[in-house]
């Protein structure tokens, strides 16, 4: 009988007499904390103990690896996507690995008829070397290609799937990316010509109708909602998915969601393509795909426009009912607070200082993306009477997530309203507009209206201003500090491990942003002493709570 070894069919098996599951479990399982309140207890050396495991700190336990027994042997079952790993941690070399998984190609004359960048100038801006990406991405077909935004991530993503000629499904975690990819197949390829000349080229699946007709298709767009609700719902992966054979993933660091990577992890795909502009993760969940997809194996290098921090400190705060967290919202919402005041008065002053500015509100609540709205429209209607100026009547729009199609239809013709500067300002869900969105007309962006302190999340939003057309303004991003404990210690986390590395302090990583000697300096005594932080200029402060609500 001859011996068992290492295989592959949608994960990796390995036999269980060939490795150490104490190192498997080392790489292949991972307990999450919250690091801050873990640095000040006394049994953090001893982690992972009794007292971790009821402790409130102790968040999760993720387990990628199994024991199964396969035809008789027993196997430990592990994640395919990072060889690399298993090779020089495991001990079991790549080129002894039976991969079972099959090439499967759908046939059709499907092309990419458009052109990459080759890191050629446009409008002023060093576009990324998109070949040169895909290129590194293709000595290997498994992994991520990492790109700051509008590096032209889905382009490559779409090049990828045209150029392997194999059968390939495109997932993310919301439909707004599909539709993304689905633009940039009609675009920059054929695709949708050889569909309508009866070839089977593209299917968007919709309906459990469409997915059981996905296996004659070269290129299959899904969202991963449709295979998690139940067990039943999980078998219709190997049963309708069954011959893929590259996986494309949009926006990739959100597939660490449980559910999101359970799908990913039961695709039978051969080659993995993982597209994000942040492949790390606060809380260390970026090892989930970077097991299943694979590590980064390129990484865009162009420099692209540096938004410009300035900070902004509102001075709001300070009385003792703010002091809680659970009393944050309060503040934040109160309509007729000084901080709201303050948001609508620098809207219209960035707005007067230059005919192209445009501005981004990301909110975390839709009362409050409301309420910015009305009283920004009703400012501009005041000013129109009281001081004859020429603002249109609706210079706000909300942007929401929308469901069916005919609401996603309104927001792409909404997005083409704002790209004409025929609305200057949106208040959006920040959730909504930190990824994939692409407005050339942003040129400010207000972090902070809902403290945050994730570093990723605060990169993403501040480059959805830096999008380049000739003669756009430059890009800026005000960092709202009130005088309230949540806000101030986001404030510093941000410095420390976002704003800070770049700088001539901290040259190891690239410069992400600019900010003027006089904010850098101001933000460094904000972080270094946030217990006795005071906002700066008291006096005009209480003038700025006794105005009137409007500018």
């Amino acid at each position: 009988m001859s011996k068992p070894r290492a295989f592959i069919d949608v994960k990796l098996h390995i036999p269980a007499d060939k490795v150490d599951e104490r190192v498997v479990a080392k790489h292949y399982q991972k307990r999450l904390y919250k690091e801050d309140q873990c640095r000040k207890c006394p049994e953090l050396p001893y982690r992972h103990g009794v007292a971790c495991q009821e402790c409130p700190a102790y968040l999760a336990h993720i387990k990628m690896w199994d024991k199964e027994t396969i035809k008789g042997h027993e196997y430990i079952s592990i994640p395919a996507g990072n060889l690399d790993l298993v090779e020089s941690k495991l001990g079991i070399k790549k080129h002894k690995i039976r991969d079972k998984r099959e090439i499967h190609a759908v046939k059709c004359d499907l092309k990419f008829t458009g052109k990459l960048y080759r890191g050629e100038v446009v409008d002023g801006e060093t576009k990324e070397d998109q070949l040169a990406l895909i290129n590194k991405w293709k000595k290997f077909k498994t992994g991520l290609i990492k790109g700051r935004p509008r590096t032209g991530k889905s382009v490559i993503g779409t090049y990828a799937a045209c150029d392997l000629e194999v059968n390939t499904i495109i997932t993310a975690a919301q439909n707004e990316f599909l539709d993304r990819f689905e633009d940039e197949l009609r675009d920059h390829t054929n695709c949708f010509k050889l569909l309508k000349q009866g070839q089977r080229t593209y299917l968007r699946v919709h309906t459990l109708k469409d997915l059981k007709k996905a296996h004659k298709y070269r290129i299959v767009a899904v969202n991963y909602q449709k295979f998690i609700r139940n067990e039943k719902s999980r078998k219709r992966i190997q049963k309708y998915l069954w011959n893929r054979t590259l996986v494309v993933v949009d926006e990739v660091h959100m597939g660490n969601a449980a559910s999101f990577a359970r799908f990913l992890n039961a695709l039978p795909c051969k080659y993995n393509l993982g597209l994000t502009a942040t492949d790390k993760r606060v809380d260390r969940l970026h090892v989930v795909i970077n097991r299943i997809l694979g590590p980064v194996r390129a990484k865009g290098v162009a420099t692209a426009t540096l938004p410009t921090i300035e900070l902004w400190e509102t001075g709001f705060g300070g009385n003792k009912k703010y002091k809680a967290p659970w009393m944050v919202d309060r503040f934040l919402f109160d309509p007729e607070n000084s901080r709201n005041r303050q948001i609508i008065k620098q809207v219209f002053k960035d707005l007067r200082s230059n005919k192209r500015h445009s501005i981004l509100i990301p909110c975390s609540q839709r009362k409050h993306v409301d309420w910015l709205v009305n009283a920004i429209n009703d400012q501009a209607r005041l000013n129109n009477k009281k001081k004859g100026e020429k603002w249109h009547p609706n210079i706000a729009v909300p942007y929401y997530a929308q469901t069916g199609k005919a609401n996603q239809a309104k927001n792409k013709e909404l997005l083409k309203t704002i790209n004409n500067l025929e609305h200057r300002v949106v208040v959006a869900i920040g959730q909504m507009v930190k990824f994939g969105l692409n407005v050339k007309a942003w040129t400010h962006v207000y972090v902070g209206v809902k403290p945050t302190s994730n570093g990723p999340n605060f990169y993403q939003l501040a480059n959805r201003v830096c999008t380049v057309y000739q003669g756009k303004p430059s890009p800026v991003v005000r960092l709202m500090v009130d005088y309230v404990p949540m806000s101030y210690f986001c404030a510093r986390k941000l410095f420390w491990t976002e704003i800070l590395p770049g700088t001539k302090d901290r040259p190891t990583e690239p410069v992400k942003y600019k900010m003027t000697g006089a904010d850098f300096k101001r933000l460094m005594e904000i972080a270094k002493y946030p217990k006795i932080y005071h906002p700066k200029d008291k006096d005009e402060i209480k003038k700025e709570q006794k105005s009137t609500r409007f500018f």
